[in-house]
């Protein structure tokens, strides 16, 4: 592991600011819709939400059993949410650090989420599914199979009628979020 500070040179490659705190390997970062925060999860099983203006870490979420390989945050900044290898999705209000919800029913890894912007409704993939919850309970609504690997990036449309998915098995699917239905 080499410091980021040893690796940029600020003649050639300026940096305007480092987020320095997490004590393992950051592995997801999401900026919020406002631009006045980044909330990134690390190997560690720990959330920060940072202040972008002068780099500090204004808060940290602690609860997930492992690495946090994924964040969203709503779009007014009020909750995020976080997958880990532990197989769990974690809502957190975003002010407090206080966990919220925890969505149980990935088998392995969560590899990604995604949250609409009012945070209703929450799309994760992991090993070999997609999944929609809802993200003022959490209760899990779809379960859609079809991929033959990992997926690694899921997206909602505007008005969540449709999902997207992206898999090492070499393909993107659309999926129909009512039926479930691969289209």
């Amino acid at each position: 592991w080499i410091p980021v500070a040893q690796v940029l040179d600020s003649a050639s490659h300026p940096c305007l600011v480092v987020f320095g705190g997490h004590m393992g390997g950051v592995l997801s970062v999401r900026l919020d819709a406002r631009g006045e925060h980044v909330f990134s999860g690390d190997g560690v099983g720990t959330v920060r939400k940072w202040k972008i203006q002068s780099g500090d870490c204004v808060l940290v979420m602690r609860g997930h059993d492992g690495p946090v390989l994924c964040v969203d945050v709503t779009s007014d900044g009020s909750a995020v949410f976080s997958g880990g290898d532990d197989g769990t999705i974690k809502k957190w209000d975003a002010e407090t650090g206080v966990e919220m919800l925890s969505l149980v029913g990935h088998e392995k890894d969560v590899l990604c989420v995604r949250i609409t912007l009012d945070g209703q409704i929450v799309c994760s993939g992991g090993q070999d599914t997609v999944r929609l919850w809802n993200g003022a309970t959490g209760t899990s609504s779809k379960i859609m199979r079809g991929h033959g690997g990992l997926v690694y990036a899921v997206v909602l449309n505007a008005v969540a009628s449709r999902v997207h998915s992206a898999s090492n098995d070499k393909s993107i699917r659309e999926w129909d979020a009512a039926s479930g239905e691969c289209l």
